[in-house]
């Protein structure tokens, strides 16, 4: 089994459809279709190798959801990997790294292991 994955996305097709994926590919995956959900699931339970965040969520933002992953004294190396189909416009500051939806399989594969572990 590779490493545990927390995904968070609002749209909920796109959710499932990246969780059964990532799950098909030997990872373990919780999600979230929220960010607050997220962040009580990072306070409250074991962590994650790593969060894949989309960006545009109503509430808290993917970036706001990332900024305060970093400042926790508990999830501050936690690898976040954003993902939205608009370009960040603004440099890697509190996630590791960006995927633009769509996202290539490949690349969304390439890019979960470098940060979660895998074969």
């Amino acid at each position: 089994m590779s490493g545990r994955i927390l995904v968070v996305d609002d749209e909920y097709d796109l959710l499932q459809a990246i969780a059964s994926f990532l799950e098909d590919e030997g990872f373990e995956v919780e999600s979230c279709s929220s960010g607050s959900e997220a962040l009580t699931r990072l306070e409250r339970g074991e962590l994650p190798d790593m969060v894949l965040l989309d960006v545009m969520m109503p509430g808290l933002s993917g970036f706001e959801v990332a900024e305060r992953i970093t400042r926790g004294e508990r999830t501050r190396d936690l690898p976040v990997v954003m993902m939205s189909a608009v370009s960040p416009g603004q440099a890697i500051g509190s996630w590791r790294a960006f995927l633009r939806k769509p996202f290539d399989l490949d690349k969304l594969i390439e890019t979960t292991r470098r940060f979660a572990g895998g074969e």
